[in-house]
């Protein structure tokens, strides 16, 4: 589960842990699939550890150019071993940061129960927002309904709504906190076969997914409380819906500009809106210097590119240099 694995659902293709292990935090982490599953392994799961190199960071870029030549977009989910916005992680957490940047085919669905964190731990060039990275919150019960007001101060391309898992009726308190999202996903607790889980409610469900369909809001059910994951219908019904703006983004990200091979550049033309990456003649991906506009019909020489390497944009930080 530390690298970057597909997964079977349609609304999140991908998880990936940068890192793993964590603390549990409120009334959802009792029965904690990560705890479980890790506890199972022998392994603690209360100790938050860095993902190697290639796990951490080299899957996700093989990713992105498997995604980039295929000409798709693929949804990844953050730290599901985890917590993004994890205390013990803020020394590692501007590297990822830097990937997820240079990752435009993959759009990273992060969650947290830490809602008080995620201001003060944004990237420094965060403006309005990465047009590839949505934040998420996790809510189980109405106590901490609360969060979706912290991250509703917080600009973002998407914000979204984790109700996994549902540990009571959360209605009609909610439909006083969930302006300003777009996506609600929704289930019971899963056992994992190692606990009891606790009762869910197929009601609590009904309404949440009527609210969503009153304000237009993408909802998406899981399955109630049971042993394992999968797919299961409310009223017969699958409810499996994503966000508008990940189709509009997989448009947009379909017309965007094939990657250069640098083995092949000369004098070279810049058109509009150029993506990021560039290949070496080996295949490997590098990144021109995000921190430089390249203004539409710029002539840039081959030997004026400031290409970063993926294993140096993760480990350091790297000095901005002039690029023409």
């Amino acid at each position: 589960m530390n690298k970057c694995g597909k997964r079977n659902y349609d609304i999140h293709n991908y998880t990936h842990n940068f890192w793993m292990g964590c603390r549990r935090y409120s009334d959802g982490c009792k029965n904690c699939h990560m705890w479980l599953m890790q506890s199972q392994r022998g392994v603690d799961p209360a100790r938050i550890y860095r993902c190697k190199y290639q796990t951490a960071y080299g899957d996700v870029l093989k990713l992105q150019r498997q995604a980039e030549a295929a000409g798709k977009v693929y949804t990844v989910t953050a730290c599901s071993y985890s917590d993004f916005f994890i205390e013990e992680a803020d020394a590692w957490r501007d590297d990822s940061w830097a990937v997820m940047k240079q990752t435009p085919n993959l759009v990273w669905q992060l969650v947290t129960k830490r809602a008080e964190n995620i201001a003060d731990r944004l990237p420094a060039d965060w403006g309005t927002g990465y047009r590839n990275v949505w934040l998420g919150v996790t809510v189980e019960s109405r106590k901490y309904l609360t969060r979706l007001d912290a991250l509703r101060g917080i600009p973002c391309v998407l914000r979204w709504l984790n109700l996994m898992p549902t540990l009571e009726e959360l209605m009609p308190e909610l439909a006083d906190h969930i302006d300003g999202f777009h996506w609600v996903i929704q289930s019971g607790e899963v056992g994992c076969n190692l606990v009891q889980p606790r009762p869910f409610d197929y009601q609590w469900a009904r309404n949440i997914r009527d609210l969503c369909a009153k304000r237009g809001i993408a909802f998406a059910f899981l399955h109630g409380s049971g042993d394992g994951w999968g797919r299961e219908p409310l009223d017969g019904v699958e409810h499996r819906a994503v966000p508008a703006l990940l189709d509009e983004y997989r448009a947009k990200m379909a017309k965007a500009p094939r990657i250069f091979d640098r083995a092949k550049l000369g004098n070279c033309r810049i058109p509009p809106n150029t993506a990021l990456p560039i290949l070496t003649g080996g295949g490997e991906a590098c990144y021109l210097n995000p921190a430089f506009t390249i203004e539409p019909g710029t002539i840039v020489k081959r030997a004026a590119w400031h290409a970063i390497t993926p294993r140096q944009t993760a480990l350091k930080r790297i000095q901005n240099k002039p690029v023409l």
